[in-house]
């Protein structure tokens, strides 16, 4: 199975002038039944949380790619519970004691119509369909804005969020980190912007390599005014025609 996607990520000014690693991860995978991307931001106070984002974005991106059908196989609890577990293993086994704070952004799609979505944390799942740009899960914050919750938080399990369907028309998905989400998701009135669909449209029609440049140009000419934080994009085109 080949659905056309793009991951792209850049440092926000902020990591920049401290010169500290960016703490976002998008990734992609696909495999012969199913697609999966992956998105993470690493908690700004834990100096290696980059090295959690990227352990659990890849992980997870491969594994609900590559076993799609044993994961939705499971009730939302259940799922839940595996998830956070294969997350913490990924990143143990990638950067030993290394705590597993990083948000977790999650769309995957089967080849006979059945999705997986799974947001916990802020940022945001956008798409885009017939109907216009829609927010698909919104960030959840804790007691500030400046609070979220991450795989290695105590209340984790009860804040990650399982959506198994899309509105009607929905052909796009797309997972943005909070500093993404400060330019495509209007933090008042949840509107969602226009570019969603020119990303999507973007990531139908280009080659991978071509759309990722495009999507990192955009993220450092056109979102960096909105955000000193790190970028990151991943998009998944469930019907590349209609995205066209």
């Amino acid at each position: 199975m080949e659905l056309p996607f793009a991951c792209a990520v850049q440092t926000g000014t902020g990591h920049l002038q401290r010169e500290t690693p960016c703490q976002d991860s998008a990734q992609g995978v696909c495999a012969e039944n199913a697609c999966c991307i992956a998105l993470a931001d690493g908690a700004g106070s834990r100096a290696d949380s980059h090295r959690a984002a990227e352990a659990v974005t890849r992980a997870l991106s491969l594994a609900l790619a590559r076993d799609f059908d044993s994961w939705y196989a499971l009730p939302d609890d259940a799922l839940a519970r595996r998830l956070l577990t294969a997350a913490t293993d990924a990143v143990q086994a990638s950067a030993p004691g290394t705590e597993p704070a990083c948000t977790l952004l999650l769309f995957a799609a089967a080849r006979d119509g059945r999705c997986l979505m799974v947001h916990l944390g802020d940022g945001a799942i956008l798409g885009a369909g017939t109907l216009g740009p829609v927010l698909l899960s919104g960030p959840e914050n804790g007691e500030s804005r400046e609070v979220t919750y991450f795989v290695g938080s105590a209340g984790a399990l009860q804040h990650l969020r399982v959506q198994r369907t899309l509105p009607a028309g929905c052909h796009t998905v797309l997972l943005c980190s909070d500093g993404s989400a400060a330019a495509l998701l209007h933090e008042q009135t949840r509107q969602v912007a226009p570019a969603v669909a020119v990303l999507a449209r973007m990531t139908a029609t280009l080659p991978r390599a071509t759309a990722e440049q495009y999507m990192r140009e955009d993220l450092d000419r056109l979102f960096r005014p909105h955000t000193p934080d790190d970028m990151s994009l991943a998009v998944l085109c469930l019907d590349p025609a209609a995205a066209d």
